[in-house]
Order: C-alpha cells, then sequence, then structure tokens
C-alpha cells in the first residue's frame, strides 16, 4: 500500500483525494470496506470516492487495451477461452458483454497486467 499517499488523502494534503482513492482502489491496495470503515475521511470524500469508482470500474477492452498496451482482440481472446473453460484469468463477475462490446473491471486489469502502460 502507498502509505504516503493514503496519509496525506486521510490528513486533507492530497490535491485530488477522490482519484487517489480510486486508483488504490483499482490497484488492489485497499477495499471499499477501508474507504467506507476503516478510513477516517470526511463523509463527502467518502461518498465522492464511492461513485467515482463505481463510474470508473467498467471500462471497454478497447479502452483497457489503450491502457495497457495490449490490443483489443488479445482481450477479447481472453474472453472467449474463459467463456468455453479454457483459461480463468478473470473471474465471472469481472468481465462481460453488452452488446457488441466487451466490458471488463479495471482493478482486473491491475491484478493481471499490472500498472497501465499509459498514463489517464
Amino acid at each position: 500500500m502507498d502509505k504516503e499517499t493514503l496519509y496525506k488523502i486521510v490528513h486533507g494534503q492530497h490535491s485530488d483525494p477522490v482519484k487517489a482513492l480510486a486508483e488504490l482502489y483499482f490497484k488492489g491496495a485497499i477495499t471499499l470496506e477501508d474507504i467506507s470503515i476503516r478510513l477516517t475521511l470526511p463523509p463527502v470524500l467518502r461518498f465522492d470516492a464511492w461513485r467515482y469508482i463505481a463510474q470508473n470500474e467498467m471500462i471497454t477492452a478497447q479502452e483497457a487495451g489503450e491502457l495497457w498496451g495490449l490490443s483489443e482482440s488479445t482481450l477479447r481472446k481472453v474472453f472467449f477461452n474463459i467463456e468455453n473453460g479454457k483459461s480463468n484469468k478473470f473471474k465471472e463477475n469481472e468481465y462481460r458483454k453488452s452488446g457488441k462490446v466487451w466490458l471488463v473491471k479495471r482493478s482486473a486489469m491491475y491484478r493481471e497486467y499490472g500498472e497501465p502502460k499509459v498514463k489517464e
């Protein structure tokens, strides 16, 4: 866990605490329970962090590919292999298809592929 970032957030010294909390969550460094209960956060910051995470957790395979330096077709193949029992890279609730578009959880991408190659 990035203790320095967390210290700055909790003590009101971080320039963008909402995005910083979300990034720590996406990386798996903190949980939603940490944000809700364990961290001493102002209620507004807690709410804003939850909302930001909810709005930014699911991304398209195209977005994920651009961020992590993968082709969208590579991710589609991973999803296809999972659907056919040939892979277990992502858990069932970490990806889904909406119409013709594949969606994947940002936190799952961090877990499987590490830091994005491109900063947002």
